[in-house]
């Protein structure tokens, strides 16, 4: 199962692009909805983040070595 994925030490990355003009339509917003009920249900094996959380992280633990150390990096703009 997909859930077992990242138990297994091979997590995933699914990405979710939302355009207002076309989430915004009850059948897809429905949809939407349907997705994150699943999510929710998975519980805490499921990290739901913003592209700029991913991208801190990844800079953050699996910056290319010899390019010596990673700079620090702060988040401008948002809390959490």
């Amino acid at each position: 199962r997909r859930d077992q994925e990242g138990r297994s030490g091979q997590p995933k990355m699914m990405t979710i692009g939302l355009h207002c003009r076309i989430i915004g339509k009850p059948g897809r917003a429905q949809g939407l909805i349907q997705f994150l009920d699943y999510v929710r249900a998975v519980g805490k094996d499921v990290w739901v983040a913003r592209r700029d959380q991913i991208a801190k992280h990844w800079y953050e633990n699996f910056y290319p070595e010899g390019h010596g150390e990673a700079p620090a990096v702060e988040l401008v703009g948002f809390k959490g």
